[in-house]
């Protein structure tokens, strides 16, 4: 990290040697005029005496003027050229770093004034100003050009450059200067000011748990106040308390940029030092203003806060902080960009003259590039927490999909239950019916059949039409598809017959699980085919023995249970097609209708074994 933001240092001031003013004579036919000579005097009138050679730039001229002047802040700049250097016309004259005010004669007639009275206020130290000269001002040979400049900010007067030449390229270069001087200033502030309304309406509006939006706020509102001292002409009140707020407001925007940093990157004991560091911009403004007081600039304050500047830098992204290396890049980019930019104005002015650079300051275009900065890892944020939101919609669509669809399969479950409760009513209202109703009339009947000495034969059918209603009703009773039940029913049921027709039975049967598939219906199915079986066994077999089996068995890879019914009668020959009856043909459609498999092992003589076998699942 600290090696990128060296390599941003570097390029920042590669760009500025880059961009730094060009000599003007290679822009066409301009000269710069920069051997003059200077006087002091606070009389309207060039003084007769008192004149020194000089080079132009003239920095710091408020100590000098304020020793031969007893405290004036006015100076003469005299300055004799050949009218050649001009060439062709139509000519102007081109100046910049004038502090502050300045009226100019040619050849002894007045061309130019920037102020219009003893009072009126003006601030030129940073304004580029372009004079159109009448086409008979500049004459051939011998030409004298005379500056008289004073201030009412008493500690800066300035004579910058002066340059004398054609029209049209003196008006370009003038156009392009007033730029980047004023007009650029001027709109970045505007800009930087709708943005900080914006940022404050924000926080105020929806955003109050985010304390960077008031520390971006206070970044706009400083950066905003110490611009204006670039582009304002006609300070709106004392030019020198003008002066003074836009130069104590500098020792406040580190302070302040480094409090929206730490509190952006959350940089931990953030509190500590915001406060250490506001004391400390404090001291410095105090100091500034005593030493303004006393007629001294105080640059040295200057100096030590831009070291406190890159000291916090150091510190703010050499301990942890919460964000991610995206953000920590931008922002160190940013800061470094803002340090690059002080310490590029500080090495301009008139006391360092270490270089010109593009040929302005930097600092009035600090404060959109950090809000530039903000809005872009805010943005990002935004498109982050979008994604976010949308693998969010993604993942609560997919939850309410499989929502609906267990919804849908309750709800078809529910709706089952239902069905299947109104069958189980219907089926017990049934059962009531049959059992109060037809049994009770089958039972009376055959009461009366036993009490009036009717044949042994339809004794016989009544009991067994008794039977059979019987097993029906056991059918229609739920055994939720428990096949040891219905066999415990159907023994129930049978055993009597079977014992007062001589014949023994064996039971062998194991442990089986229910049968979910095996409801009502099916039940009945099972129970007919088992009563068919030993029917059979008991009017054609004359066996004195059945057997029954259940056990589980599985078939063809599938589980199941096989249920078995053996006689030990005397058999019969399954091929023998006029031996087979309609009633092995029923069992085979029970069968199949069960789903089942069904075997008849029969041969005479040795009896009959018939075997079904039960699907665990069908």
């Amino acid at each position: 990290m600290r090696r990128l933001s060296a390599l941003a240092t570097a390029l920042f001031f590669l760009l500025l040697t880059a961009c730094s003013d060009r000599s003007v004579e290679t822009r066409g036919q301009v000269s710069s005029l920069r051997q003059a000579e200077i006087a002091f005097s606070a009389s309207d009138r060039p003084p007769d005496s008192g004149w020194r050679k000089a080079t132009l730039p003239l920095w710091s001229l408020e100590e000098e003027a304020r020793a031969k002047e007893h405290g004036g802040m006015v100076a003469w700049v005299r300055f004799r050229f050949d009218g050649a250097i001009a060439g062709p016309g139509p000519h102007a004259l081109y100046t910049e770093d004038v502090a502050e005010r300045y009226i100019a004669w040619l050849n002894g007639v007045n061309i130019h004034r920037t102020y219009a009275g003893r009072d009126d206020q003006v601030l030129g130290w940073n304004r580029p100003e372009l004079v159109v000269l009448p086409g008979d001002a500049i004459r051939p040979g011998s030409n004298e050009l005379v500056m008289r400049v004073d201030t009412g900010v008493y500690w800066q007067l300035s004579v910058g450059h002066v340059k004398i030449g054609a029209l049209g390229q003196l008006r370009n270069y003038h156009r392009e200067r007033h730029f980047w001087r004023i007009d650029g200033p001027r709109a970045a502030n505007l800009i930087l000011l709708a943005l900080t309304a914006f940022t404050f309406l924000l926080w105020l509006a929806r955003r109050r748990s985010e304390p960077e939006l008031i520390w971006l706020v206070g970044i706009g509102v400083l950066y905003s106040i110490r611009s204006m001292i670039f582009y304002v002409e006609r300070p709106p009140f004392d030019s020198l308390l003008f002066a003074l707020i836009s130069q104590t407001s500098l020792f406040f925007l580190p302070p302040i940029a480094f409090g929206f940093y730490a509190e952006f990157l959350k940089i931990a004991n953030r509190v500590q030092w915001n406060l250490f560091y506001f004391s400390f911009g404090a001291v410095l403004a105090v100091t500034s203003i005593v030493l303004a007081a006393n007629d001294i600039e105080g640059r040295e304050c200057t100096v030590v806060m831009l070291g406190m500047a890159i000291f916090s830098t150091w510190y703010a992204f050499r301990i942890r902080t919460n964000a991610d290396n995206f953000e920590r890049l931008v922002m160190l980019t940013v800061i470094s960009a803002t340090i690059g930019a002080g310490i590029h104005d500080l090495g301009r002015q008139d006391h360092l003259l270490l270089w010109d650079g593009p040929g302005f300051y930097l600092q009035p275009y600090n404060g959109l590039a950090i809000f530039t900065a903000f809005f872009i890892l805010t943005g990002r944020r935004l498109v982050m927490a979008l994604d976010g939101i949308e693998r969010l919609n993604a993942e609560l669509e997919g939850r309410v999909a499989r929502a609906s669809a267990a919804l849908a399969v309750s709800e078809g479950a529910r709706r089952k239950l239902e069905v299947e409760k109104a069958i189980e009513t219907e089926r017990e209202r049934l059962m009531r019916e049959v059992h109060d109703g037809i049994g009770a009339n089958l039972v009376t009947a055959l009461a009366v059949a036993q009490h009036e000495n009717v044949s042994a034969q339809a004794i016989s059918v009544l009991r067994r039409a008794v039977s059979d209603l019987k097993i029906t009703v056991d059918s229609l009773d739920p055994m939720h598809g428990d096949v040891l039940a219905l066999l415990g029913n159907l023994r129930h049921r049978l055993e009597p017959d079977l014992l007062r027709a001589g014949i023994a039975t064996q039971w062998r049967v194991q442990d089986c699980k229910p049968l979910d598939w095996l409801d009502s219906a099916n039940a009945l199915q099972f129970l007919r085919l088992m009563q068919e079986a030993v029917s059979n066994a008991i009017y054609h077999s004359g066996t004195k023995s059945i057997g029954f089996e259940c056990k589980p068995h599985g078939h063809d890879g599938r589980e199941g249970i096989l249920l078995a019914i053996g006689d030990e009668g005397t058999g019969f020959d399954p091929d023998d097609t006029a031996i087979r009856g309609k009633g092995l043909a029923g069992m085979a459609a029970r069968a199949r209708a069960l789903d089942a498999q069904f075997w008849l092992d029969s041969s005479p003589g040795q009896g009959t074994r018939v075997s079904l076998w039960l699907p665990r699942r069908r």
